[in-house]
């Protein structure tokens, strides 16, 4: 069961949190197309009460360098309440809970 809330939070954090299309109209427009956000990966925190999840943001068009997408870490709990966690120019990849839920593994890569 909590397995299925956390599904449906996580469903819920990423429809709130849409930036591809105002709330005025379903149609893409060719501007949107270059800010379109995706969920990478999830994992459900072994309590599963909370989801983890990397979400794909695309470099901001004729202002950032050329580059693939940065990818920010994110959480969201079984009330659908989403809140960033690691944002930014960041690239977070192969997240993963520690066994008793008190943290969150990744692999990232600084400059230094």
């Amino acid at each position: 069961m909590k397995l299925i809330k956390s599904a449906i939070a996580l469903a819920v954090g990423l429809v709130s949190t849409s930036s591809i299309a105002s709330t005025q109209s379903n149609v893409i427009t060719l501007e949107d197309i270059p800010k379109i956000q995706k969920v990478v990966s999830a994992q459900v925190s072994p309590d599963g009460e909370s989801v983890a999840f990397t979400r794909s943001v695309p470099r901001e068009l004729y202002i950032d360098a050329n580059g693939k997408n940065f990818t920010e870490l994110h959480l969201v709990d079984d009330e659908g309440i989403e809140r960033p966690f690691i944002t930014g120019q960041v690239n977070i990849h192969s997240i993963a809970w520690a066994d008793d839920g008190q943290f969150i593994y990744f692999l990232t890569k600084k400059k230094d």
